[in-house]
């Protein structure tokens, strides 16, 4: 029998990168409560569903099948928003080959959130035609609240139709997504699709090119103001002008850090160091090197989030 020598023992020298919460994580109380509130709400939603199926109304089951994913959707979405979120490293981190940047880690865009848009705005539209069915063939109480069983509440209800156009719309005009480091820089791929036709768009930037890197936030006004994590990469290369898609200004490259599925802080340390340490670079060639995107434990993320707030 061979010595262990004989066999391929795991290499211990990944890069191990901080993480600095620039984009802090900690939990919500009042997202956390508004996220039990609405599960509370799922709950009873099942129930009339079932009551639904046993009675066999199919006009029911398909209204509260609709809502309840409404629901359920929401529910995860506010945990989302309380900090419960990238709770571990993505499978849609992985190493990949480019023919003419070689071996990196490529990371994808978020399909979660956009698959629940499209799900809840079925689900939501699916209810309002249940709704307005059953109160055209005088079964609108089993759908609609008591005092709402009329007309006016057929046609709140009947909102399905606008909640379809934003559904199709999402579906025909979006933004795909993926960006790859590589030891000699970043590549990012945007896929504009635009009424079934696709526009792809190609930037790279070497790391030599890229003259500052900034931490900043997307503030989206929806109610209330919401910050998205963003990275703006500061460059002096003049073909990437000819390439700006979305934020991206002259002179400046911006990674949307909420689009992907990877956690902000990590991606944001990821592209500092390989900017920092040319000599170390080639760690994104290496098999395991995806897991120098792999985010601390939630408990470590809330604590240090914490202390850098002095709210701990």
């Amino acid at each position: 029998m061979g010595s262990e020598r004989d066999y391929p023992q795991p290499r211990t020298d990944l890069p191990v990168l901080q993480w600095i919460p620039r984009w802090p994580q900690r939990i919500q109380w009042k997202g956390f409560s508004s996220a039990l509130f609405i599960a509370a709400f799922a709950v009873l939603v099942f129930v009339a569903l079932f009551k639904g199926v046993a009675n066999g109304s199919w006009l029911a089951t398909a209204g509260f099948v609709g809502l309840a994913i409404v629901f359920v959707i929401m529910a995860a979405h506010m945990s989302g928003i309380a900090g419960i979120r990238c709770v571990s490293l993505s499978r849609r981190v992985r190493s990949c080959d480019h023919p003419l940047y070689g071996t990196g880690v490529e990371i994808g865009q978020q399909r979660l959130t956009y698959a629940s848009m499209l799900t809840v705005l079925a689900g939501a539209m699916t209810y309002g035609f249940a709704a307005v069915f059953a109160w055209a063939v005088g079964q609108g109480s089993t759908l609609l609240p008591v005092g709402r069983d009329g007309r006016t509440g057929a046609m709140i209800a009947g909102a399905g139709v606008v909640l379809l156009v934003a559904m199709l719309l999402l579906v025909l005009l979006r933004n795909v997504v993926t960006m790859s480091i590589f030891e000699s820089g970043l590549h990012r791929t945007v896929a504009k699709w635009r009424f079934g036709r696709v526009q792809v768009v190609d930037s790279f930037l070497v790391w030599e090119d890229i003259d500052d890197v900034v931490a900043d936030d997307y503030v989206v006004h929806v109610g209330k103001s919401v910050a998205n994590p963003i990275i703006r990469l500061s460059h002096h290369d003049a073909v990437l002008d000819d390439t700006c898609v979305g934020q991206d200004q002259k002179g400046e490259l911006v990674v949307l850090a909420y689009y992907m599925v990877s956690e902000p802080n990590m991606l944001l340390a990821l592209v500092n160091f390989m900017r920092q340490n040319p000599d170390e670079r080639t760690a994104v060639t290496r098999t395991d090197a995806v897991e120098m995107l792999r985010p601390p434990l939630l408990s470590t993320r809330f604590r240090l989030s914490s202390l850098s707030t002095g709210t701990a």
